[in-house]
């Protein structure tokens, strides 16, 4: 009998050789050989496949891992100098819009307050003093005024009187020096005539007096009203005082400008503070949004409105979906204090980044949990035909 020859094979994973006839191993590689063929044919199928797909879904989206949560983190600044008496509001919890955050003292603010509105009402009761006396003096002054305008009148008639007077004096003294008429006549016109200028005389000097009084009228006129312009002056400084004292006692409790959660608490009870000092921090929980820094051969299909696809680094299994709202006009390095020098001409040319600012809506169960400083990373789809086909859908539907 022909004995055939044998193949001895090494088993590496079980560590021991088989003896097979050679005939038996030409058959088992030949089947190895077409299971393998076979295997790679459906990998290569497979790979190209999901390559087909994968470039299919991906060619239109930009991507970058560079992306940030940001938000207008607020500061929470004391109005006013004094003691802080109680803090409510705790580090990390979530505080309302018009919430009490921080209370003073109130001991000193209202004291300046009483002591602003007695200041108010002196200085109304001194108002009403001068105006009183403003209405006397101006009465005083009409009455000044009335008489001298009837004496003027009068002394005006008078005058008028005299002239006749005069006039009928020297016609008279015509006729006496011709002996026309008696000397008790001529006695009695040129009485007239003295009484006339008398009467004039006297009015005159009741109009120089009157005059007079006026004047020292008009004087105390111009000091009742100096007077009530200062007191005037110095209410509106009172008045303000009192509204400054009304707006410390106001400001010694310290609401919450928005819905958000505590940070950086400083404030403590007991704690003596200056006017603007830092008492804490609120991290809103609404307004937030992220900044992604894309690199500038990137840009070039990034539009304002387009669709943006988000994972957050701490929730990637809880993606969601936002849209970019604006394009920074600058590279982030030209905002620094040194810009680099990127010429073309450079040994090492620096590719720049740019920022794009992305709005997102925060879902109820995630409010509070996405914080700013949060990574990210951010998918923009920039295919075009998507866009036109949903405007499509919205005209259709209209």
């Amino acid at each position: 009998m022909r004995l055939s020859k044998i193949l001895f094979l090494y088993n590496l994973e079980e560590n021991y050789v088989i003896y097979a006839p050679t005939h038996h191993g030409r058959l088992d590689l030949k089947l190895k050989s077409t299971v393998i063929f076979c295997f790679l044919l459906i990998f290569i199928f497979s790979t190209g496949v999901y390559g087909f797909y994968w470039w299919k879904d991906n060619k239109y989206k930009v991507s970058t891992n560079n992306a940030y949560v940001k938000s207008s983190i607020t500061t929470i600044s004391s109005r006013i100098s004094g003691y802080i008496e109680l803090v409510p509001a705790l580090t990390n919890a979530k505080v309302d819009k018009d919430e009490i955050l921080v209370i003073f003292d109130t001991e000193t603010f209202e004291a300046e307050v009483k002591a602003s509105k007695a200041a108010v009402e002196v200085a109304n009761a001194k108002i009403s003093t001068i105006e009183t006396d403003f209405k006397n003096i101006s009465a005083r002054l009409n009455l000044a005024k009335t008489n001298i305008e009837a004496v003027t009148s009068k002394a005006a008639a008078l005058s008028s009187e005299l002239k006749l007077a005069n006039q009928d004096l020297s016609r008279i003294e015509r006729l006496y020096n011709k002996k026309s008429v008696s000397r008790a006549k001529y006695d009695k016109f040129i009485s007239h005539v003295q009484t006339a200028e008398h009467n004039l005389n006297a009015a005159n000097s009741i109009i120089k007096s009157e005059k007079n009084k006026l004047e020292v009228i008009l004087t105390e006129k111009q000091k009742i009203e100096s007077q009530k312009k200062e007191l005037l002056a110095s209410l509106k400084n009172t008045e303000a005082k009192l509204k400054l004292s009304v707006i410390n006692l106001e400001s010694t409790k310290v609401l919450s400008p928005i819905d958000g959660i505590i940070a950086n608490r400083i404030a403590e009870p007991g704690i003596y503070v200056e006017d603007g000092w830092p008492l804490m921090a609120v991290v809103p929980i609404h307004d937030i949004w992220i900044i992604a820094n894309f690199k500038e051969t990137q840009l070039e299909r990034i539009k304002v409105g387009q669709k943006v696809n988000i994972t957050f680094d701490a929730f990637k299994e809880k993606p969601l979906t936002g849209k970019v709202q604006s394009i920074a006009p600058a590279s982030s390095a030209s905002f620094s204090l040194l810009p680099p020098q990127n010429a073309s001409g450079n040994f090492v040319k620096v590719v720049q980044r740019i920022s794009v600012k992305i709005t997102f809506e925060v879902p109820d169960e995630m409010l509070g949990r996405i914080v700013p400083g949060l990574s990210a990373v951010v998918s923009v789809n920039t295919d075009t035909s998507l866009k036109k086909s949903e405007s499509s859908t919205k005209i259709s539907s209209r």
